[in-house]
């Protein structure tokens, strides 16, 4: 029973907790390096591409 009320405040603490957080330090916390400079070179590419298709 003890084991079962602490998992159980487990899992709503940590609902809780990740409802506070934004998206940055979610990401920040869940990917590495490598894969943060991939979304940035992709927002970098889309902001060109966006742009250039209004330039046109």
């Amino acid at each position: 029973m003890l084991a079962w009320f602490v998992s159980s405040m487990g899992m709503v603490g940590g609902a809780f907790g990740s409802g506070l957080e934004d998206d940055g330090t979610v990401r920040n916390a869940a990917y590495g390096e490598r894969q943060r400079q991939r979304w940035q070179r992709l927002r970098e590419e889309k902001k060109v591409q966006e742009e250039q298709s209004g330039e046109t």
